[in-house]
């Protein structure tokens, strides 16, 4: 699994897998991200199809994590701008 450092880029060619310690789920390729929403460069709410329906992906620089999708939104829109 190669290493992907900063936000996720939108390159539909990046076959490159998010790095991650979830077991319960592979890691999505980055180009299968969607950036739902996020703060500045370095926190994005991003989901898959490759997930389990109602799940989602927090990016807080340099970490990814598998949450809840109703759970990471609530997060992001009440974080301060």
């Amino acid at each position: 699994m190669a290493p992907c450092g900063g936000s996720p880029q939108s390159d539909p060619t990046d076959p490159r897998l998010i790095q991650w310690h979830e077991t319960r789920v592979p890691p999505p390729q980055i180009r299968r991200l969607l950036r739902v929403t996020g703060r500045g460069p370095h926190a994005d709410l991003l989901t898959s199809p490759d997930l389990p329906p109602g799940a989602a992906i927090t990016y807080f620089d340099p970490d990814y994590e598998l949450t809840t999708f109703g759970e990471a939104l609530d997060l992001f829109m009440t974080m301060p701008a």
